[in-house]
């Protein structure tokens, strides 16, 4: 009988994960379609800017197109791969969101149904250094940040980054 009742409780998480991820994903395109993005030349000069911004940090970075697929994944010299993965899931949270995905972490303080989410998401990361990248009011992109000390010093190089492709 436990055995039931623990299946059961594992499918009923299972469930209430995939219902939280579909909740708060970006927008999916047809297949085939591409989606609004950055130029990859405008890409890799923002992972350039955030790199040299948090210079004397192996840092990762990540942009996404705004359908939530990878544009860039920039991972420097001496730097662990997972940072770029962990930029990803900041900049995916962000995209999710509409919001710097630091924000979303305030959020959850405040918000128990949002913080349950979050916890059974696991595409989301909510630390400082995810931001969405906009063209007028489209917003066309996600960029994260990740491997610095700490998280706030990941946004401030996101944001470094942002204020370059804004300034192109």
């Amino acid at each position: 009988m436990d055995n039931r009742i623990t299946a059961l409780f594992i499918v009923g998480m299972s469930v209430s994960a995939g219902v939280g991820w579909f909740a708060h994903r970006p927008p999916q395109r047809p297949l085939g379609l591409v989606a609004t993005s950055l130029s990859i030349e405008t890409a890799l000069d923002a992972a350039r800017t955030a790199t040299t911004a948090c210079a004397g940090s192996q840092v990762g970075v990540s942009i996404i197109d705004a359908s939530g697929q990878p544009k860039l994944f920039y991972v420097a010299d001496g730097t662990a791969g997972n940072h770029a993965f962990m930029a990803f899931m900041k900049a995916h949270t962000a995209l999710a969101f509409n919001m710097p995905s630091g924000k979303v972490h305030e959020m959850s303080r405040r918000d128990m149904a949002l913080a349950a989410r979050l916890f059974t998401g696991s595409d989301f990361m909510t630390y400082a250094g995810g931001v969405t990248i906009t063209r007028g009011s489209q917003t066309i992109g996600a960029l994260g940040v990740s491997g610095a000390p700490q998280s706030s010093k990941d946004e401030e190089c996101a944001l470094a980054a942002l204020k370059s492709i804004n300034a192109r």
